[in-house]
């Protein structure tokens, strides 16, 4: 949570957060909202890693704080322009971390990516069978071949991205 948080900051703040902002949006529409998981699922995804492990990450992130600080903007900016791709390969090249916390980190990436997605990528085929949705993910959950739009190409599914 503490790297997430320190990574954040770049961005605008804003009164009320995406999520509540969306589901808003989508309430208003008369649209369903539902969940891909549940809060229990949510909380054992970010506990995979043990604490002294993430710990371990932390700390070689914050003593190369000036790598840091220019990789989180660089990610800033692929987030802003869209460019998915290279923020999910900025992700997987683990920059500025030994062996171990790299292996960490990547054990951390597919609790928090991969084994997520492949749990919601039937739902959500489901759901898309049922009627058009629109659905609601972090960013990186979308991109690479692990991803949701992977995923749903996959199982059949014409995806494309919206211009910004």
């Amino acid at each position: 949570m503490v790297l997430a948080l320190l990574e954040g900051r770049g961005e605008i703040p804003t009164p009320v957060p995406l999520d509540e902002h969306l589901q808003r949006w989508a309430e208003q529409r008369g649209l369903r909202v539902r969940a891909l998981e549940t809060l229990e699922q949510q909380l054992a995804a970010l506990d995979c890693v043990p604490p002294q492990e993430q710990a371990l990450v932390l700390r070689q992130r914050l003593d190369r704080s000036d790598d840091w600080r220019a990789a989180a903007e660089r990610i800033l900016g692929y987030y802003r322009t869209g460019d998915l791709p290279a923020w999910f390969d900025e992700e997987l090249a683990s920059p500025g971390l030994d062996r171990q916390a790299a292996a960490l980190e990547a054990r951390a990436r597919d609790c928090l990516l991969d084994s997520r997605n492949r749990r919601w990528l039937p739902r959500l085929a489901a759901e898309l069978r049922q009627s058009g949705v629109f659905v609601a993910v972090g960013a990186l959950h979308l991109t690479g071949p692990a991803g949701l739009l992977e995923g749903l190409r996959r199982h059949g599914y014409a995806v494309y991205p919206e211009p910004p």
